[in-house]
């Protein structure tokens, strides 16, 4: 009897413990069921774009099929090979050619989607962890370090000069010639005083039988008949100077131009440097004297301290390569 009612209860003691797993089994699977799954990933979380950029995108395309004509005409006038590319590589090679292209063209590229590759929106102030500092890019060679440019071969890791505002690309020690190509007003453009050089009598004296001329004008060469009668007008003034009929026509046609298309006669650039020593300019060197100076050139000399004042001497001789050349350079 004893023995039965010690199985009685130990029955009775599983049974309550199995009712009272069910019953928390069932509360957990009641309190998962009331908590709703996390969302799926949207589509700009997967691909890296968001809806913004898509139809930006979608709109770039839409201005480049409308654009499509001018698009291609703008490249070939360009001579850009455009077999085989997109309309978007296209629009990007004319960019890299003449970026005012594009714009002319009217075209508003998409924003570019933020992803792998582009930069965070965290804050570029943000402290690096400690150990992972970002280390100072390397000096280039001839650099010296804590300089921005070469450094000095003496040493002393000067800056380079700055240079005068009027003509930026010029460089320190250096010298640009420019300019020395106009005419006197009265000369009507042609070059007097070279042709009057060429043919060894002075200017006024060519003024004087160029008066006696009916000019044919600087687009044209004159008919016969112009050419006959000037041809006498001049020789009456310049003959009693030995000015033969054969030098005049050697002359004339060597300094012929023409003016309506922007031409000028023939003529070669000078060249020059610029003596230094201990840091100062003492003179400046002609490489090439030119010639076809109908004027006097700016000369800018740009020394180790900056800009300095030059003049230039003009030789006018019957030789075409030395008639109106730089003779000297005259530092002020």
């Amino acid at each position: 009897m004893k023995k039965s009612m010690i199985s009685i209860g130990l029955i009775s003691s599983l049974a309550l413990t199995i009712f009272c797993g069910a019953v928390v089994v069932a509360k957990d699977n009641a309190d998962n069921a009331s908590t709703p799954p996390p969302p799926p990933p949207s589509a700009h979380h997967q691909e890296g774009a968001s809806p913004a950029n898509n139809e930006a995108l979608e709109a770039y395309q839409q201005q480049l099929a409308g654009q499509s004509e001018a698009i291609l005409k703008t490249a070939a006038d360009l001579a850009i090979n455009t077999e085989g590319l997109e309309l978007k590589d296209i629009v990007k090679a004319i960019g890299d050619k003449d970026r005012d292209k594009v714009h002319e063209l009217g075209l508003t590229p998409p924003p570019r989607p933020k992803g792998k590759g582009h930069a965070s929106n965290k804050p570029n102030n943000t402290p690096a962890e400690p150990g992972k500092e970002k280390p100072a890019p390397r000096p280039e060679r001839g650099e010296a370090p804590g300089t921005q440019g070469p450094a000095d071969p003496a040493g002393g890791n000067k800056p380079a000069p700055v240079v005068d505002g009027s003509n930026p690309e010029q460089t320190a020690n250096s010298v640009v010639i420019s300019g020395g190509f106009s005419t006197d007003p009265q000369d009507k453009g042609r070059p007097v005083v070279l042709i009057a050089a060429a043919l060894g009598v002075p200017t006024e004296v060519f003024r004087e039988a160029f008066s006696g001329v009916t000019p044919a004008g600087l687009d044209r060469g004159p008919t016969d008949d112009e050419a006959q009668r000037n041809k006498a007008a001049l020789l009456k003034v310049l003959a009693p100077y030995g000015i033969t009929n054969e030098r005049l026509d050697e002359v004339s046609n060597y300094y012929r131009y023409n003016g309506r298309n922007g031409g000028t006669w023939p003529k070669t650039q000078a060249t020059a440097t610029v003596n230094v020593t201990d840091g100062v300019v003492t003179g400046v060197t002609i490489t090439n004297p030119g010639s076809g100076y109908s004027s006097n050139p700016t000369i800018t000399v740009m020394g180790p301290n900056g800009k300095i004042t030059a003049t230039a001497t003009l030789s006018y001789t019957k030789d075409f390569t030395t008639n109106g050349s730089i003779s000297a350079i005259t530092i002020q």
